[in-house]
């Protein structure tokens, strides 16, 4: 899912196992876990997976004191900092956190170096003025807001558990609980050692509470704590550590600001991301509905964790996939498909569509298919990066299985062109998804040569080989695979023989493209 640190200016922002036979085909080898995944296919876009932030002061950019402090003045500073007087305290962490603030290329390894996060720790929880504890806080946070490096000089100095007692502290200052908030974020987004030793020290609960009087606290305090769940919930986090955090889900996800909506929504997508006792506990929460609301909302910055969200939900039970379809989730992912210029976007719904439609009632395939959606799904496939083309692939090959059983469905696919695109991706298409795409290759020509007895010859193995699909499966006789090799060879053996070719000379039936590149037959 690339970099996730950022600061918080920018915030303002089961796979097919090797060949066996047709009956290896099932639902559990096609329905797939977004972990299962390509790794390219898991990464996000970078403004999708911001996890840190850094806290700018802004009002303060052309200050005298911002002028006047460097790096240089960092020397002068730390005996300040390490003087008995309480009152000096003050504007030596204020200097600091106004050193750490600066928009570009902060001095962290400097401020580390000089020895002075263990007093900056000490100064959080032990200042008796309400000033120093902040200016230190607010310090502390941009440093967790480096890399990895910097993080662990943090956590080796024992910060985790001392912001987690602040922040449940009844006695602790609102403003100092929000920064303090914002510290654990920044470690927890630091990745999922980080995340798993602030879950380890009792954050969760905590910040829960704080979160439970939303309804009481500046938006500025809600959009943090929801931002902090999310990276406390990212990265496939022990579930039995983040599930105390579902009941909050529904009304963040409901919740009149878009970027705690935002938030809220890659929480659930996080959560999601596991077995399907984990997704129907996401189902029992109600949040189902604004899920697929979201894929008709105007801010786009909505669409991708909603769509992560139900894409999880598809890969899992046959219920919980048919509560999906039976949600009627498919119109709006539709209108979603042809609307977004987001290559992301396209490849998160053919990874959703993918796995709704392996549904073993496939009455409901069928009905997806009417609906249209494939049309744009194909047309993706000519043009697309190769991550969204495999997607749309999966997605008509486990279509096509259900077109044994229903073979309108193998008629709608064919007649929206699908063999076109299919057949020249086949050359580059990686091992597990070109055996996939075998077996939808399979299917199709199955059908074809159900309905010979009525052409005389196989009409989907001739537009294969109109298409150059033919040759190319000759040349992948020579995949370094030997289960690519079987399986093109036992379509070379079923589906295109000489007899066929004698067949359709005898017949005088042929294929031809119309005007707009459709194929059309012709005696």
């Amino acid at each position: 899912m690339p970099s996730t640190k950022v600061d918080p200016a920018e915030k303002s922002e089961k796979r097919r196992d090797a060949f066996k036979a047709r009956k290896a085909f099932t639902s559990e080898n096609l329905r797939r876990k977004h972990g299962e995944k390509d790794v390219q296919i898991r990464k996000q876009r970078r403004e999708e997976t911001l996890s840190k932030r850094r806290n700018l002061d802004l009002a303060d950019a052309d200050s005298d004191m911002e002028t006047e402090d460097t790096i240089d003045s960092l020397p002068l500073i730390v005996p300040s900092l390490n003087s008995n007087d309480p009152q000096i305290h003050s504007l030596a962490a204020l200097r600091v956190r106004k050193l750490l603030s600066r928009e570009r290329s902060p001095p962290i390894d400097m401020v580390i170096n000089s020895g002075i996060v263990p007093r900056l720790i000490y100064l959080l929880t032990c200042s008796p003025i309400p000033d120093v504890q902040q200016q230190a806080a607010w310090a502390l946070t941009n440093i967790a807001s480096g890399n990895q490096w910097h993080v662990a000089a943090l956590c080796q100095n024992g910060l985790v558990p001392l912001l987690v007692d602040i922040i449940g502290s009844p006695s602790a200052a609102p403003e100092l609980k929000e920064q303090c908030i914002w510290c654990i974020g920044n470690i927890a987004g630091d990745g999922p050692s980080s995340r798993d030793q602030v879950l380890s020290n009792g954050a969760m609960r905590p910040l829960l509470n704080w979160l439970s009087n939303y309804e009481h606290i500046p938006l500025t305090a809600v959009r943090n704590g929801v931002w902090c769940l999310s990276n406390l919930c990212r990265g496939k986090a022990p579930w039995s550590t983040v599930r105390d955090c579902l009941p909050f889900m529904y009304p963040f996800v409901n919740h009149p600001d878009l970027e705690v909506v935002t938030d809220a929504l890659w929480t659930v997508s996080y959560l999601v991301d596991g077995p399907d006792a984990v997704i129907q506990s996401i189902i029992d929460a109600a949040i189902v509905p604004k899920l697929i609301d979201c894929l008709s909302h105007p801010a786009p910055q909505v669409h991708a964790p909603a769509l992560r969200a139900l894409g999880s939900i598809a890969s899992g039970s046959e219920s919980q996939t048919r509560f999906l379809l039976e949600s009627n989730v498919v119109p709006p992912a539709h209108r979603l498909l042809v609307t977004t210029p987001r290559e992301a976007i396209r490849k998160e719904v053919g990874w959703m569509m993918s796995n709704l439609v392996v549904c073993e009632d496939v009455d409901w395939v069928e009905r997806v298919v009417d609906e249209g959606i494939f049309e744009p799904l194909i047309e993706i496939m000519r043009y697309a990066e190769y991550r969204t083309k495999k997607e749309c692939a999966w997605a008509i090959s486990n279509a096509s299985a259900a077109g044994l059983q229903r073979p309108n469905i193998i008629h709608t696919l064919v007649k929206g062109d699908c063999l076109q695109p299919f057949c020249e991706m086949l050359p580059y298409a990686d091992a597990k998804t070109l055996l996939v795409m075998l077996d939808g290759l399979d299917n199709i020509l199955r059908i074809g040569e159900s309905e010979k007895v009525v052409l005389g010859y196989n009409m989907y193995a001739r537009i294969v080989d109109e298409c150059g699909g033919r040759r190319t499966l000759e040349e992948l006789q020579d995949h370094e695979n030997v289960d690519i090799y079987h399986k093109t060879a036992q379509l070379l053996d079923h589906f295109f023989t000489d007899e066929d070719d004698m067949m359709v000379q005898e017949t005088g039936i042929d294929i031809q493209t119309d005007q707009h590149g459709q194929f059309a037959f012709n005696q």
